[in-house]
């Protein structure tokens, strides 16, 4: 009996002094959380911008700006991994990037986390970004993310370390193969180093009177919407915006009228030196693909975005091609030669390098002549090509950077704008080159000196440019690989594919 009661006893301390190491264990977990508001508030000043004394305010103008675009909610309850990489990405410009690489294994490009799968495909290139990265947001060292975890003040001041290392010098190199026989570099340096605004523009209508019955409805809300028609298709478009709880509110709106709404940023970079940019390379092996112009669906006057002609073609990759014109929505037609198979859809434009290939994998570059019924007079070399097609200018010759004006104004040749080229390597590999531009916060785009600078350097024997601003897009396996400057895929007139042998 006295045994039983010692034992009881016992039971009962141990049982107290349990509860008593929970509760302390408690304490000391609430006592280390990271409250969101002093998270933002630090990842603000990490980000070089100005801050206040109050950690709220400085909170509440992050969000507001949209450097960080997440809605957030509770700014007193603590900070989860997932919250701190979301909002680092964000924060940094680097949210584009990751929705570019969103649905990219993460094993191919070297992040292990066995969690990942839990992530919605955006954290996923989230994940990848911020652990491949110089220098890294997070470290991939672990097996697990744990993205619900609350994260210690010790990785608050990592991370946000990290960020203000990041703000200063970023870079981003990926290679990896999207599929048998291509090799895919990913490129992407620098940070936004201004407050940006944001403007929302509404498409999809078909009639003005549509347009006007929408606007109408957005003004009965609070939004000034102006209506515009560039290239024979209506839109509305928002002022400049500044509160980004706004462009969610103007979104949800146009949601519920079932349009698509689209967002820009709007910035001027007062920091040269930090512009962000972004590029990708895509490197094909001719003896794995035949490469082949593809044109719209609706046939050669038509247009239609480059997803709806690759899909339409079945090509494993596909890069817009040459310029065209705007004749009505979505009609339009190549500007040059362009010639598919051995049959001649369009005639050449004079002064303006061509390229064509044969189906026995022979090039050639330069301008072309056709009477009717040859090319160049008849030059065997020429006439043997089965596909041309024509833009311009010619990059890069025998491995030599020689840019001449082929009749284009100074903005084409000597400003930054989106881009996009083909050519062969100096192994005979076909490549497709897309460098975004037209946005602050992502890409602020390249010249042409600047692309035959990066192209040489990767090995580039030959390289025509081809149309570019927002017409400049890669797709690979039905993934679009960069982010078109209006947001949205332009509806271009042809493309050239790459079709699996």
């Amino acid at each position: 009996m006295f045994h039983h009661k010692i034992t009881a006893r016992v039971k009962l301390i141990a049982v107290i002094a349990l509860g008593a190491l929970f509760f302390c264990a408690e304490i000391h977990a609430a006592a280390a959380a990271v409250r969101k508001d002093s998270f933002l508030s630090q990842l603000l000043a990490a980000r070089g911008f100005e801050t206040q004394p109050d950690a709220q305010k400085n909170a509440a103008f992050i969000l507001k700006s949209g450097i960080v675009t997440d809605p957030v909610n509770n700014l007193a309850s603590p900070v989860a991994r997932i919250d701190a990489l979301r909002w680092a990405i964000q924060s940094l410009g680097l949210s584009t990037t990751a929705r570019i690489l969103a649905d990219v294994n993460l094993a191919d490009v070297g992040v292990n986390f066995r969690d990942a799968a839990t992530l919605s495909s955006y954290e996923r290139g989230c994940l990848i970004v911020a652990a491949r990265m110089r220098p890294p947001i997070f470290q991939d060292s672990a097996a697990n993310f744990w993205p619900k975890q609350n994260i210690s003040q010790e990785e608050a001041r990592v991370i946000l370390t990290n960020v203000r290392s990041a703000s200063q010098l970023t870079r981003l190199e990926l290679k990896f193969s999207p599929a048998p026989g291509m090799e895919l570099e990913i490129f992407r340096e620098g940070t936004f180093s201004n407050i940006p605004k944001w403007r929302v523009h509404v498409d999809g209508f078909n009639e003005k009177s549509e347009v006007d019955a929408l606007q109408r409805t957005f003004a009965s809300q609070g939004f000034r919407m102006e209506s515009s028609n560039p290239n024979y298709e209506w839109r509305l478009s928002s002022a400049l915006l500044d509160d980004y709880a706004r462009v969610r509110s103007l979104l949800a709106l146009a949601e519920r009228h079932g349009k698509s709404a689209r967002v820009l940023s709007s910035l001027q970079n007062t920091n040269l030196e930090k512009q962000p940019f972004y590029w990708a390379l895509l490197t094909i092996s001719p003896g794995s693909y035949f490469m082949e112009p593809i044109i719209a669906p609706g046939g050669v006057s038509t247009l239609a975005p480059l997803s709806a002609i690759a899909r339409n073609s079945s090509v494993s990759a596909a890069l817009n091609a040459g310029f065209f014109g705007v004749s009505g929505r979505n009609r339009g037609a190549p500007i040059g030669t362009l010639r598919i198979d051995n049959v001649m859809l369009n005639r050449p434009y004079q002064g303006r390098t061509c390229l064509g290939w044969s189906k026995d994998n022979r090039a050639a570059f330069g301008e072309v002549s056709w009477d009717g019924k040859s090319l160049n007079d008849g030059d065997p070399h020429w006439n043997s090509m089965d596909n041309i097609i024509q833009a311009g200018p010619f990059l890069i010759r025998n491995g030599e950077i020689g840019i001449e004006s082929e009749g284009f104004n100074n903005s084409i040749l000597n400003l930054r704008h989106p881009r996009s080229v083909m050519g062969l390597t100096q192994e005979g590999r076909w490549f497709f080159f897309v460098g975004d531009g037209r946005d602050g916060m992502h890409s602020a785009g390249f010249t042409l000196q600047d692309v035959a600078v990066i192209l040489k350097r990767k090995g580039a024997a030959y390289a025509l440019n081809l149309d570019g601003g927002g017409s400049s897009q890669l797709m690979i396996g039905g993934k679009i690989f960069n982010s078109p400057s209006e947001k949205r895929e332009r509806p271009i007139s042809y493309a050239v594919g790459a079709r699996r042998k």
